[in-house]
């Protein structure tokens, strides 16, 4: 797992161990009955891939900078009260080209960049990384929102 997945698991690890030391959230998760809008089950619903060379002087390319904007809802989410139910991230990953394998952009086919892309994606965990990030975003809201109800 890569180093900025795992802070991000560590992140999460806190937020759900705030909301479990929470009575109110402990006492209703524990009866199954949490509030709808509590119920946090992400789903990655849509994902968009932008691939841009990077090139030297020579107009070869060195690397490829890929854009991943993804955009995760909660599932079971309640109609009748809006809540925090959508998390958009952007991820920018670089893929470097051997110095031996440089070559003008013309030079590579669509098909070449789209297996770029997502060489680049399954190798950095991009969506299971978004989908988390998502999560910690919802159970962040939920955190907030029961901190607030406890002061009022």
């Amino acid at each position: 797992m890569n180093t900025r997945l795992q802070l991000l698991q560590t992140e999460l690890d806190e937020v759900k161990q705030d909301l479990v030391s929470n009575s109110e959230y402990a006492t209703l998760s524990g009866m199954n009955m949490l509030p709808r809008n509590w119920t946090v089950d992400p789903c990655l619903c849509s994902m968009e891939t932008g691939i841009r060379p990077k090139e030297n002087d020579e107009n070869q390319v060195t690397h490829f900078l890929c854009d991943f904007k993804g955009v995760v809802k909660k599932h079971n989410i309640d109609d009748c009260r809006p809540c925090g139910c959508r998390s958009s991230t952007t991820l920018t990953l670089s893929s470097e080209i051997p110095s031996g394998e440089w070559k003008a952009l013309s030079g590579y086919t669509d098909q070449e960049k789209q297996s770029i892309a997502e060489q680049l994606k399954n190798n950095n965990l991009v969506e299971e990384y978004m989908t988390k990030r998502a999560e910690f975003d919802f159970l962040k809201g939920v955190l907030k929102y029961i901190k607030e109800e406890d002061l009022r």
